[in-house]
């Protein structure tokens, strides 16, 4: 509260200094409106622009304008000097072109707008800033507030650079000239929007004279009805739309602050002074009927969903042609119209789930129809409350080359309960498992009827790995030599195994005929198994003996066989005769003692003896 009075008093420190300086300049000014908006041009440049409305019954506006730009808690205070635009000072009276205001010679009251820019760069990060504005004097013919021509014009704009850095402030696309029927129904809306597409909230308060002090209103007028009018006046803090029925001819000014808040937190604020005037008219303004001539002005979408409806636009004077214009309020939305006298405006938009928001998106509807002098015209709100899902999905690859990946859905906003589908699976809960690899769509639909699709893609996982077997099998019959080696690939390594004899080596030997089974895991957790057989020869290797004796006593023509069975062939000999014999037959043999071995392609041997005899002398 300190702070915010100390940056008041350097505010109006700074004003005084810039009354001085344009006092005699400025005296009796007739300033009718103003308002000021600054956008950040990066880190902490700031473009200032003033809006200044002229009552053309009074003196010429300023070539240049003051601003005073102050922070308390930053001990800063200083001036810069905004520039007249090229192009500024464009008649933005509500008067048809066929009469003249007094801005051209004419001698129906007229408005000019002037903007006025100027780049600052400020000195540090604040949560303070104030920048203000103000002029002398106000229109003598403003009849609800005490002295009016001896007070001064006062519009700030505050800024949060320390929280909220280069944020830009809400701007205005309707020009702030109320000229109001007596008598008959009207609404006025500022269009307001805001470039970073923070939250508005509008408020009538006095109009201020200077940082501390407000203009006085007379009995019974107050800043909530600065105007007589039956039914009293209404203030929507929401779309910041202000209806009122004048019942007399008058004048008045009215203030509207707006605010605009960024995650609940007030991230800065701009006021604009808005002097009203009503006028007697045979005419009857032009309105609209709400979304679809429904009567109804507010909607409540789906994140996701197109939104499309018609404004229709409607006057009961049925020689005049109506002009409808929006002021783009809603970013990424459209809106289109068509040709003729009651042109109808199309609106579309399709939300995101960015725009779910508790606050409402708002845009204004502006419909004019051509009447002279006045032209008739009113201001429409139209608010979309986005609602919706916002989701977050989670999966789990499918590993192994198997069925076992998981999607799981969360809801991270959105009003249940809550309805699953998904898709090509068919689960009906948040979770799918026993998955394979691929894409899935899950289709969420919360209570209130929005429903919102995602993807889920369950990757393929870790591989299995491949298994080249070999084995060496038993060379003989009976034998326990055999082998068999498990030579894993691809996957994770490193590999564990397990055989079906409990060894845990890639290779196993020592082995009895039979089948060995192994599992190789791979360092992912996949595993996969195959198998070897180890086989021996059919039957064991056997032979059969037979022998030819010497004939005659003293020779050598005595002979030996041995046939070969069982083991595996070819089969090899060795005789221990001299030279050694290496065939199935030994020949030349004389009367001796002969021993063989048999070595079949396994190399497994037998051996046996044989004695060759002979005739005696």
């Amino acid at each position: 509260m300190e702070s915010k009075l100390q940056t008041r008093l350097l505010s109006w420190l700074g004003f005084i200094l810039m009354f001085i300086q344009t006092s005699n300049e400025a005296f009796a000014s007739h300033a009718q409106s103003a308002d000021i908006t600054y956008q950040c041009l990066g880190g902490n440049q700031y473009q200032i622009s003033l809006s200044f409305y002229r009552d053309c019954a009074g003196v010429a506006a300023p070539n240049t304008a003051s601003i005073n730009i102050a922070s308390a808690s930053c001990g800063q205070n200083y001036n810069i000097t905004l520039n007249q635009i090229p192009g500024t000072g464009t008649d933005v009276s509500p008067i048809c072109t066929a009469f003249a205001s007094q801005c051209s010679g004419g001698t129906y009251p007229g408005v000019q707008e002037y903007i006025y820019r100027g780049i600052t760069t400020l000195p540090g990060a604040c949560t303070d800033w104030v920048f203000s504005f103000s002029l002398c004097c106000r229109n003598a013919s403003i009849g609800t507030i005490n002295n009016p021509s001896a007070e001064n014009i006062y519009v700030e704009a505050t800024l949060d650079n320390f929280n909220f850095p280069c944020n830009s402030s809400p701007i205005f696309s309707n020009a702030p000239v109320p000229f109001v029927c007596v008598g008959q129904p009207y609404c006025f809306n500022n269009g307001s929007s805001d470039p970073d597409g923070d939250s508005l909230y509008f408020s009538l308060v006095a109009p201020q004279t200077s940082p501390t002090t407000t203009v006085t209103y007379l009995t019974p007028y107050s800043a909530v009805q600065p105007l007589a009018s039956s039914p009293a006046v209404t203030f929507n803090g929401f779309t910041g739309d202000m209806c009122m029925t004048p019942t007399m001819l008058q004048v008045t000014v009215f203030a509207v602050l707006v605010k605009e808040y960024r995650n609940e937190l007030l991230v800065g604020s701009v006021m604009r002074d808005i002097q009203l005037r009503t006028i007697t008219c045979t005419n009857n303004n032009p309105y609209v009927a709400g979304i679809n001539n429904t009567g109804l002005y507010t909607l409540i979408a789906c994140a996701g969903a197109p939104i499309n409806f018609a404004i229709d636009t409607y006057d009961a004077d049925a020689s005049q042609n109506v002009s409808i214009v929006w002021n783009s309020g809603i970013a990424g939305a459209s809106f289109t119209t068509t040709a003729g006298s009651r042109p109808t405006g199309t609106f579309s938009w399709t939300p995101t789930t960015a725009d779910i928001s508790t606050a409402s998106h708002c845009f204004t509807i502006t419909v004019q129809d051509d009447n002279c002098p006045y032209n008739g015209s009113q201001t429409f709100s139209f608010c979309i409350t986005v609602t919706g899902i916002v989701l977050n999905t989670i999966t789990s690859p499918a590993n192994c080359n198997a069925s076992n990946g998981t999607a799981d859905v969360s809801i991270v906003s959105g009003t249940g309960p809550f309805t699953y589908q998904w898709l090509p699976s068919g689960g009906t809960t948040p979770s799918e498992n026993g998955l394979n690899a691929g894409t899935y769509t899950v289709t969420v639909t919360g209570s209130s009827g929005c429903a919102i699709s995602a993807t889920a893609v369950v990757a393929t996982g870790a591989a299995p790995g491949n298994i080249n077997m070999n084995g060496i099998n038993i060379s003989c019959f009976g034998g326990s030599n055999g082998s068999a080696t498990a030579n894993a690939s691809g996957g994770g390594s490193p590999y564990s195994y397990l055989w079906s004899n409990g060894a845990t080596t890639s290779t196993i030997s020592s082995l009895a005929p039979g089948v060995y089974y192994v599992t190789v895991t791979t360092s992912d957790g996949c595993t996969k198994s195959d198998s070897i057989t180890i086989t021996q020869p059919a039957t064991a290797l056997s032979f059969t003996l037979s022998q030819t004796n010497v004939s005659c006593f003293g020779l050598n023509d005595g002979s030996a066989n041995i046939a070969a069975a069982g083991g595996t062939g070819p089969y090899t000999y060795s005789w221990n005769t001299s030279p050694v014999q290496t065939t199935a037959t030994a020949i030349n043999l004389s009367s001796a003692a002969y021993s063989v071995m048999l070595i079949d392609d396994n190399g497994c041997t037998a051996a046996s003896s044989v004695t060759i005899t002979q005739p005696n002398a």
